[in-house]
């Protein structure tokens, strides 16, 4: 939500009340309109679909986020590496975390 909201100046969920903004967050529906996307880059919207996808297999974990053509074009490599690194490392403590959990229920 944040790189779309960043990229177009306005929130991915569309709706006339709080109602229709939530049916709209649980159905993943969303749109680029063109007259807040008309200077985004197909690659741009095309990775922000990625991080956006209702389906959570095809939904980009952080590492493959930072692995998108659109990223690696137009980011530092040093600094994709660092926050890489840094994806990776919270991915360990979830890990580690998620490991702690199942034994207390144990």
């Amino acid at each position: 939500m944040i790189v779309y909201m960043l990229l177009s100046g306005a929130p991915p969920f569309y709706g006339r009340n709080d109602e229709a903004i939530k049916a709209s967050i649980v159905q993943g529906e969303y749109q680029f309109p063109n007259e807040l996307f008309r200077d985004v880059t197909d690659d741009a919207m095309a990775f922000v679909s990625c991080l956006l996808s209702y389906s959570i297999e095809y939904r980009y974990t952080a590492e493959q986020a930072l692995t998108h053509p659109w990223l690696k074009g137009n980011c530092d490599p040093d600094q994709l590496h660092r926050c890489k690194d840094g994806a990776q490392g919270v991915r360990a403590i979830s890990d580690g975390y998620s490991a702690d959990i199942n034994a207390m229920q144990m």
